[in-house]
This record gives C-alpha cells, sequence and structure tokens, in this order.
C-alpha cells in the first residue's frame, strides 16, 4: 500500500466523524430554551383545568404558559399539577422550584 492510499484512509475515517460533531452541534442550538421566553398567559391550575374543559384552551397550545399551582405528583419525567394536568418536560429539574415552605395539604 503506498503512502497517497494510507493518506487517503485517514482522511475517509476523519470525515465522518467531524460529521458527526456538526451533527451533535447543531441540533443541540437548535431547541428552544423555554426558561427565557415569556408566557404569552399568566394563570391558576384551576383557571386553565377549566379552560380547557369548556374548549377554550386551543390557542394556548404550542405556546408557553406560566400555571400557578400546587405539584401533587413528581416522577421520573413528569409532574402532575393540581390533581389533574400532566406536564411532561425535556428536562424536570428546570421546571421545578420551590417558594417558601413545603404546603403539606
Amino acid at each position: 500500500m503506498t503512502r497517497g492510499e494510507m493518506n487517503w484512509k485517514i482522511v475517509r475515517s476523519i470525515i465522518p466523524i467531524i460529521a458527526m460533531i456538526f451533527f451533535v452541534y447543531y441540533t443541540k442550538n437548535l431547541k428552544t430554551d423555554y426558561t427565557k421566553l415569556n408566557p404569552i398567559l399568566k394563570t391558576s391550575a384551576h383557571d386553565i383545568l377549566w379552560r380547557f374543559q369548556m374548549n377554550e384552551g386551543g390557542e394556548l397550545l404550542y405556546n408557553v404558559i406560566q400555571i400557578d399551582g400546587n405539584v401533587t405528583k413528581v416522577d421520573s419525567s413528569d409532574f402532575i399539577l393540581h390533581y389533574k394536568i400532566i406536564c411532561t418536560p425535556e428536562r424536570i429539574s428546570d421546571f421545578l422550584f420551590t417558594e417558601g415552605k413545603k404546603n403539606d395539604n
């Protein structure tokens, strides 16, 4: 095998690795950081539940809204507000925070 053939094999091996690095880098930048967006509506969990029960929540789909309410259950991939609203974020740690003391109701 000549030196030129060896160099060509090395270059052909490196090109897919470089392409994978660019693919991973640019797909990470395509994800939207929802924590920095302003919500179109700030409401309570009870009100948002009522809106969807009355079929008035269609305009809220695919938008950022801020819901205030008690988290009643936390799983590994989602959490439940007000016993009925299921939220499934990409990373649950980005959305759960506590203010003040824990409410033991």
